[in-house]
């Protein structure tokens, strides 16, 4: 188990590293449902980037197309799928790696409201995969929205189990939980 206080300095000492990475604006999540994905998109966010999960499953010349298209500058996964990502021609950093810095101070800037958070990519049934970008705003109401429409409350317990690319596993079963200092339970698959 993890408290929120626990989840908070995890996050920001997370989030040093990446603010230390020559990776650009934006930076893509490679992972499954995993405590670990809730660290590094939350230290992302922190870290004043815009997150792009990326789908596990897609072939790697679909990922090398959405990360040329985004424009994220590196990948960021656990260490035992970085191997995979190699072959995409992009810097990848393993999780493990993010854990050697201090935490990010307090006093660090935070994003403002329209700035980006989350840039996702649509499934692209009906033609190529096209990206969406969310702000901070967008996310924050989304996830307001999920807590007043599921009236999510400290006491309830979540099981985010959806894929991490997906906008309902970030906003619905992520976001809106933590915001409302309800209790969460990954599971990868």
């Amino acid at each position: 188990t993890m408290s929120y206080a626990d989840l908070a300095a995890r996050c920001k000492r997370v989030a040093a590293s990446i603010a230390a990475l020559n990776c650009g604006d934006t930076v893509a999540l490679f992972f499954p449902m995993t405590p670990e994905f809730v660290i590094v998109f939350l230290g992302a966010v922190y870290a004043k980037k815009c997150v792009l999960p990326l789908n596990l499953l897609l072939p790697a010349e679909e990922l090398k197309a959405i990360l040329d298209d985004s424009g994220a500058g590196c990948i960021i996964a656990p260490a035992h799928l970085a191997p995979k990502l190699q072959p995409l021609g992009m810097p990848v950093v393993s999780y493990t790696e993010l854990l050697k810095d201090d935490a990010l101070s307090g006093d660090a800037p935070r994003p403002a409201p329209d700035d980006l958070c989350m840039l996702l990519y649509t499934s692209g049934t009906t033609g190529k995969p096209k990206g969406v970008l969310l702000t901070h705003r967008n996310v924050a109401s989304n996830a307001a929205s999920a807590i007043a429409t599921m009236g999510i409350e400290a006491k309830d317990r979540f099981l985010s189990c959806l894929p991490t690319f997906h906008s309902l596993a970030i906003t619905g079963t992520m976001l809106a939980p933590i915001a409302a200092g309800a209790s969460l339970t990954t599971l990868p698959k």
